[in-house]
């Protein structure tokens, strides 16, 4: 994969990210906890060295990373000196493909959700019995955090869906697996889990 690919590709997906997969966001408070960078150094490395990961998938994941992390304005700094140090595969995408990013969430009560009957499919996860991020409690009121893969390109329906004008965005950040899988991080507690979302 030579490094003008690369960059046309970066290029293309940073265009298609920023009209379809940034929905409005709000932003949340956070906390002062850092990303791991075991965790974070861990999941690099298998996101560079795994070949089942195609070329177009690691694409996706580092345009996610820049998109997130960097505004409009530094993504050309970013990205242009990315590419005076980087070369052939090793290039841009190997240097932002393993960082953690922001991810959005809604905060859902359970009634609401009972009543779409889609609570007891989300309380059957095991993930709900190991202190997640996914249940809490909100002035005496049960809720779900929605967390909304970064790849899904039907945003604005899951808003629609939910009576929703922006997601919520600040307090976790998230990593990509080989698996497409989230581990995410919460900033105010330190706590880390993978969570499965959909990309549908």
């Amino acid at each position: 994969m030579s490094n003008w690919l690369s960059r046309i590709s970066l290029f293309f997906l940073l265009c298609f990210l920023s009209q379809y997969g940034t929905a409005q966001f709000q932003t949340t408070e956070t906390g002062s906890a850092v990303y791991p960078e075991n965790i974070r150094y861990s999941y690099s490395l298998g996101l560079i060295h795994n070949g089942y990961v195609r070329d177009d998938i690691q694409w996706k994941f580092a345009a996610t990373v820049v998109e997130r992390n960097y505004s409009l304005s530094e993504r050309k700094r970013v990205l242009g000196e990315s590419y005076e140090t980087y070369y052939g595969e090793e290039s841009t995408i190997h240097q932002f493909i393993g960082q953690p990013f922001p991810v959005d969430y809604l905060e859902i009560p359970v009634a609401e959700l009972k009543k779409c009957g889609l609570f007891e499919s989300i309380q059957n996860q095991e993930a709900l019995e190991f202190n997640s991020p996914l249940q809490f409690k909100k002035n005496g009121v049960d809720y779900i955090r929605w967390f909304v893969h970064p790849l899904r390109t039907d945003t604005d329906q899951i808003l629609k869906a939910f009576n929703r004008k922006r997601f919520l965005r600040g307090r976790f950040s998230a990593q990509f697996t080989e698996s497409r899988s989230l581990i995410v991080f919460d900033s105010k507690s330190g706590g880390i889990w993978s969570i499965k979302t959909s990309l549908r």
